[in-house]
């Protein structure tokens, strides 16, 4: 506790200096401890086209691009609608005011909303235009939010946004800029490759869809497992704390291992392991990605 006071850490219970020494293994989240609590949306695939989105943090400042030519987010019908449901399936809210941009909720939520700033498309505006009637929240197990909004017209509509291949496997059309179209065994295919593609650059994807509601169903039904029309993929980046690799070095040296825990897709925990130094043990040898899925089916002592 000595040698401790001396470099300025004050230890309140004389235990917890025990237990801090006999430490083999830190297990840690990902978002918020190893990369800072913010993330920015950084591409949208949209039948087959990428299209880029400048800027980072929550400020609403960038723009988007397609093969580096600039993108009227308004006037593009397949880029404005995947914006509306990334924004309406949402419960962040983000203010701005003197300089200081504030963040209320998830801020992979958060980025949505930015993004859609960035297109000029208010949140509160589209709220106004589509009021929300029902809610099914983000679930673990289930892997989707669905919202369920009055559409100008009067119909319902629902909008959905989770893991890629939860909704694709929900989703059995797409939207294409000829219309929508029923989503095929290749289509299914190329839209994989493409989440591959994203989460291969350490970035974090979402899916996106919807399914209009048929005249006469009751608002409290949500079922988003089935009939809906895939939009697109949005990948977000969440910057490293500078510290981490840092810190996760000296913990190898003290030899304590350092475990990654994380919701994202395996190709994408992978990429940022990497960048972390947390893919190899000490003598350099590679480590395994375990799924959840593994976990569970292990006895205790395994």
């Amino acid at each position: 506790m000595q040698r401790m006071a001396g470099m300025g850490a004050l230890i309140r219970g004389l235990p917890a200096v025990e237990t801090l020494g006999s430490t083999t293994v830190i297990c840690t989240d990902k978002t918020g401890t190893l990369t800072r609590n913010e993330m920015t949306v950084s591409a949208l695939v949209l039948d087959g086209r990428r299209i880029d989105v400048s800027g980072a943090g929550y400020s609403p400042v960038g723009g988007f691009q397609e093969l580096g030519q600039p993108v009227d987010a308004r006037a593009d019908a397949h880029l404005a609608l995947a914006l509306r449901v990334g924004v309406l399936c949402n419960d962040a809210k983000v203010a701005h005011a003197d300089g200081k941009d504030a963040v209320l909720g998830d801020p992979t939520e958060a980025a949505l909303v930015v993004a859609a700033e960035k297109a000029g498309l208010k949140e509160e505006a589209l709220e106004a235009q589509f009021p929300r009637v029902r809610e099914q929240p983000f679930d673990s197990a289930t892997k989707r939010m669905a919202t369920v909004h009055r559409t100008p017209q009067g119909r319902q509509i629902m909008f959905v946004k989770g893991s890629p291949s939860t909704l694709l496997a929900a989703s059995a059309s797409q939207f294409r800029a000829s219309g929508v179209t029923a989503l095929t065994a290749g289509d299914r295919t190329r839209w994989e490759e493409m989440n591959q593609d994203l989460a291969g650059a350490a970035l974090r994807v979402l899916a996106l869809a919807y399914r209009e509601m048929p005249e006469g169903q009751s608002e409290n039904d949500v079922d988003a497992t089935n009939h809906l029309v895939f939009v697109g993929l949005v990948g977000m980046t969440g910057p490293l704390r500078e510290e981490a690799k840092a810190a996760i070095a000296t913990c190898r040296g003290a030899g304590i291992r350092s475990v990654m825990i994380t919701g994202d897709q395996q190709v994408t925990a992978a990429k940022i392991a990497r960048e972390l130094g947390i893919d190899r043990d000490r003598d350099g040898q590679p480590l395994r990605i375990v799924h959840a899925r593994e976990l569970t089916n292990l006895d205790p002592a395994e």
